[in-house]
C-alpha cells in the first residue's frame, strides 16, 4: 500500500473542478515517483463536479479507489488498509493529531465520526467497516446533498448532483481490488 504521504501527494485527485484540471491535475497515465515505486493514475469516470480513479502501481494494480466531488471537499476511498471518508476544507487551520468530531447528514441519515487531521485543511475517518461505508454510499445515492456539522461551526454542503454514476464506480473499483465488497 502506498504510504499516506504518497495518497496525499498522488493527490486524491489533486486539483480536480468541474472538469478543469489545476495546479496538480490528474490525467490518465500520470506518473508519480515516490519512496521506490511507480505509480499512475486512472480517470475511470466524471460525471459533473464528481470523478472516480484510480492510483496504479508499476504493474497495473490497483492501490487506491478514489471517488470525490468538485474540489476535493469530500472524498472516498478504499485500498487494502481502510475505508475512509476524507474532507477538504480550505476554511480549517487544524494542528497534525487533532481529533476533529464531524457529523456528515445525508437525508435522514446522521452518521457522526471522530475524524483526524490530515494536514491543515483535511480530516478523514478512521477505518470504517464495509456496512457503514455502503450505508453512506446507499443514503448520497437518494440524496441531493450533504452537509457536514462540527458543532460550532456552520453546516457546509456539497451537491450530490452526478455522484451516482461515480460511486458506482468507486464500489465497483474497491470490489474488484478485493479492498471491500462495496457492490453486488
Amino acid at each position: 500500500m502506498p504510504p499516506r504521504c504518497l495518497i496525499a501527494t498522488a493527490g486524491l485527485l489533486a486539483g480536480f473542478t468541474s472538469g478543469v484540471a489545476q495546479a496538480a491535475p490528474l490525467v490518465p497515465g500520470d506518473d508519480f515517483q515516490r519512496q521506490q515505486h511507480d505509480y499512475r493514475t486512472a480517470i475511470d469516470g466524471q460525471v459533473g463536479g464528481w470523478l472516480a480513479g484510480r492510483l496504479l502501481d508499476d504493474l497495473g494494480r490497483t492501490m487506491l479507489c478514489v471517488a470525490t466531488s468538485d474540489r476535493r471537499r469530500l472524498t472516498l476511498t478504499a485500498s487494502s488498509d481502510a475505508l475512509e471518508v476524507r474532507i477538504n476544507d480550505p476554511s480549517l487551520a487544524l494542528s497534525q493529531g487533532e481529533i476533529y468530531p464531524l457529523t456528515l447528514t445525508v437525508g435522514a441519515l446522521k452518521q457522526s465520526f471522530e475524524m483526524e487531521t490530515d494536514g491543515p485543511t483535511t480530516v478523514r475517518t478512521d477505518q470504517l467497516e464495509p456496512s457503514d461505508m455502503i450505508t453512506l454510499l446507499d443514503a448520497m445515492g437518494r440524496a441531493s446533498r450533504v452537509s457536514f456539522d462540527q458543532s460550532g461551526e456552520p453546516d457546509r454542503t456539497v451537491a450530490l448532483a452526478g455522484s451516482t454514476k461515480v460511486f458506482g464506480l468507486f464500489r465497483a473499483c474497491a470490489t474488484n481490488a478485493g479492498f471491500a465488497k462495496l457492490a453486488e
